[in-house]
Parts: structure tokens; C-alpha cells; sequence
């Protein structure tokens, strides 16, 4: 007679759990963890609340912590937000005086030799396209650094607790 063998020992183990009680478990869990980010994320906006700053304002604030000034098309880019969208909460941020702009130029790019550009084609080099780069203002990096403080105490005694 032969052995059977390990497909044939878990077909027929006992103790093992059908595939139906598996669906309905993984989707009570997804529940679980999507009523868990509802309330975590609640929370954490009663905290961005109560210091007068929206979620989509922390993010771009976020952003010019980690990556120093930008210009608002970078930054949109990077959050994957339009950039109408990325200016409005710009503006508020700059009415709110967290952050300031100030003109800059960016990088020129390489031109073609033949190009119709008159400033490469008498000698000169052209100039980078002229854009407002986004900075934190002193008080705003101060007002920031202190939430930050506060939100990160928040966040881990709320992951411990889960």
C-alpha cells in the first residue's frame, strides 16, 4: 500500500478551515482596520483642528519640512494633487502666515544650437523659467515644529494603544 501524501494528509486534516470561513474572516478583519483608520484619522484631525491647520494644509507643510523650499508645480506633483488645488491651499497657508514666497528662476535647459531664442542666438544664455518658490516663514517653521512635536506624541500613543 502506498503512503499518502502531504495534499492528501491536508485534505483530509480535521482541523482545517474551509475556504468560506477564510473569505468571511480576511473580510471581517478589512472591516475592522477600515473602521480603525476612519476613527484614527478623525482624530487626527480634531488635533490639526485645534491648531488651526487642515489635512491637505499639513501635507504641503509636510513637504517643505522634508524637502526644503519648492515651487508649487513640484509640490503638487509630489503630493499628486492638482496644481489649482495645490495654489488654494498655498494661499491659505500664506494667509495664515506659515509660509512665504519669493521669486526665483529655475535652471535653464539646454538650448539647440539653431534655436529661434534670441538670447542664445546673439550670444547671450537664456534665462530659466521665473517661478515663486514656496518657504516656510521663521514663525510658521516655529508653529509647525511644534505641532509636529505634539502630533508625533499622538500618533505613537495611539499605535501602542492599538
Amino acid at each position: 500500500m502506498s503512503q499518502p501524501t502531504k495534499r492528501t494528509r491536508q485534505r483530509n486534516a480535521p482541523n482545517r478551515i474551509n475556504k468560506g470561513i477564510r473569505t468571511a474572516r480576511a473580510y471581517e478583519a478589512l472591516v475592522w482596520l477600515l473602521a480603525t483608520a476612519r476613527w484614527m484619522h478623525g482624530e487626527i484631525e480634531s488635533q490639526m483642528h485645534h491648531f488651526g491647520i487642515k489635512m491637505s494644509e499639513f501635507h504641503v507643510l509636510d513637504v517643505l519640512r522634508r524637502n526644503g523650499p519648492q515651487y508649487p508645480e513640484a509640490v503638487s506633483r509630489r503630493l499628486g494633487l492638482d496644481r489649482g488645488y495645490t495654489r488654494q491651499v498655498i494661499k491659505r497657508l500664506t494667509a495664515k502666515k506659515f509660509v512665504q514666497g519669493r521669486p526665483w528662476r529655475l535652471p535653464s535647459r539646454p538650448q539647440r544650437k539653431n534655436s529661434f531664442d534670441i538670447g542664445v542666438r546673439y550670444g547671450g544664455k537664456s534665462a530659466g523659467k521665473s517661478v515663486v518658490l514656496i518657504e516656510f516663514t521663521p514663525e510658521g517653521k516655529n508653529r509647525f515644529m511644534d505641532f509636529i512635536g505634539r502630533h508625533t506624541k499622538l500618533v505613537k500613543a495611539h499605535m501602542r494603544a492599538l
